[in-house]
Formats: C-alpha cells, structure tokens, sequence
C-alpha cells in the first residue's frame, strides 16, 4: 500500500482549478503543470487555509480570540519527560509538552496564549523573554529557549457544510479552535475515521464512494460534534479571559474541583490525550 501510494503522489505541484461533478459523477482537478486527474471525490484536508475550500467556494465562519499564540521549543531541567503541563494565569494560558530530541538534548514544546491588550506596547518575544520566569516558578524548574519564537494571531474558523457536491473537507481544512485543550488535532484524526468509515461501508454495499448519502454522512456525524467542540472552547476562553470576580471566583473553584477529583481529572486528561473518541 505504501508503495503504490508513493507512486501516485504528485510533488511540487498544486491545485489549480476543481470541476466538480455532481453525485456520483467524477471530477476534473487540474494542477499548475496543467495535468487533469478525473476523481471520485476531491478530501480537501489541506489545512486551515485550504486551497479546496477556496476552489469550492465553500460558505466560511470565522472569529477571533483577540489572542495571540507564541510558540517555541525549549529545554527544560527537571520536568517529566512523559507528562504535559498547563498554566492558566493573567499573564496567558501557558502549555508545554514532551518534543523528540533535538542535536541530542531532551526538548519540550511551549504553546502560549497571550492576550493583545498585553502586546500593545511591546513585541511578542520581549513579552516572553520578559514573562516566562513567572511559569518557571510555577512548574519548579529552568527553562530555557532553544529554537526561534514563532507566532500567529488565534482564530476559530468552521463552514457551513464540508460537502459540496463531490467535494468534501476533513480535518483542519474544516474547522479550527483554540489550541488550549490540544484538540484540533483529535478531531481531525476522528473526522478521518469516520470519513474512512463511511467509504468502507459504502464500497461493501456496492455504492460509489461518491454518493452524496455517503458524503453527507460523514458531516452529519462530525459536523455538529466539531461545533460542539469549537463553543466549548469559546466559553473557555471567555471565562478565563473574564474580569469579572464572581466569574473568577467560580472558574477557580471548577478547576480546583476538577484537580481534586480523580474520575473528573482522569476523563479530562483521557479526553485531551485522545483515548476517547471525539
């Protein structure tokens, strides 16, 4: 299977133009060398800026956390090398998490959060530079920063439909959230798999795998599921971005409660690692 796939690979190309066929009929892709490839189905899982859902002119809904997120790889003394850890404070929500080993050393990866009312007099890595001693003192340990800080500006985004006609988006290409939680990637992985799903199942009762029941039972079955997601992660920002003290007050009593309760804590973390289907 991996040979065949590699065979059928096309590099240094893309993807000019998309003429889709309706139900059941097949679609023209036409790349920048001007190829044309005849297609069942065209799965745009090409990531938040997809080029199909452009093509396809697929209806966007988008919003901005008025956020931004600093990333970065850094190494750390005496932090487990098997566990990930998340900070929530004033000074944004702070992630870091086991990497692969980089010229040898042991690297952790740093996502962080920042509010844009906190950039507004100064530059994304002065703030870190200036700010991350805060978060060692928190976790008990020496970080130090070990790659170039990268940033981009945080928004959600998700379409209407992810089917059009023989056209379909999965993944990132569809929808994304906050990275907060680390679940963009889960719900990608489960769109993928009920998408395969719903292939196989259709291809062992002799339909075309681009029926439009087939497609569209895949977007039923992740599209509100995914929005659910994405909400749930809005009221989480929202709430710890409140200044409200009564909203504090009973952020920090949830959090504290969660932590203590080993069922709640467990299913959080299994819900974040993946463990259960999303």
């Amino acid at each position: 299977m991996q040979q065949k796939t590699s065979e059928r690979t096309i590099f240094e190309n893309e993807i000019k133009k998309i003429i889709s066929g309706e139900p059941c009929k097949n679609s023209e892709v036409t790349l920048s060398n001007n190829q044309s490839i005849l297609t069942k189905f065209v799965a745009g899982c090409d990531g938040r800026n997809s080029k199909v859902a452009k093509i396809g002119k697929f209806k966007e809904i988008n919003n901005t956390y008025n956020q931004t997120a600093a990333t970065f790889t850094v190494t750390v003394n005496n932090l487990e090398e098997t566990s990930a850890y998340q900070i929530f404070s004033e000074k944004g929500i702070f992630a870091i998490m086991p990497a692969p080993k980089s010229s040898g050393k042991l690297t952790h990866t740093v996502v962080w959060s920042i509010d844009n009312k906190r950039l507004k007099d100064t530059d994304i890595e002065s703030y870190v530079i200036d700010n991350i001693n805060y978060f060692e003192n928190k976790l008990g340990t020496k970080i130090k920063i070990f790659s170039k800080i990268l940033s981009f500006n945080l928004i959600n985004h998700h379409y209407q439909s992810y089917v059009f006609n023989s056209m379909v988006l999965i993944g990132d290409a569809a929808h994304s959230i906050h990275p907060l939680a680390g679940q963009g990637i889960n719900l990608g992985f489960a769109d993928a798999q009920v998408f395969c799903e719903e292939i196989i199942r259709g291809f062992e009762r002799s339909h075309e795998p681009n029926q439009k029941l087939i497609l569209k039972k895949y977007e039923i079955k992740r599209r509100s599921l995914n929005l659910a997601m994405l909400k749930s992660m809005d009221l989480f920002v929202n709430t710890f971005n409140s200044n409200n003290l009564y909203t504090k007050l009973i952020r920090n009593i949830g959090l504290s409660s969660v932590n203590k309760i080993n069922f709640l804590k467990r299913l959080f973390i299994n819900h974040a690692a993946g463990n259960n289907k999303i």
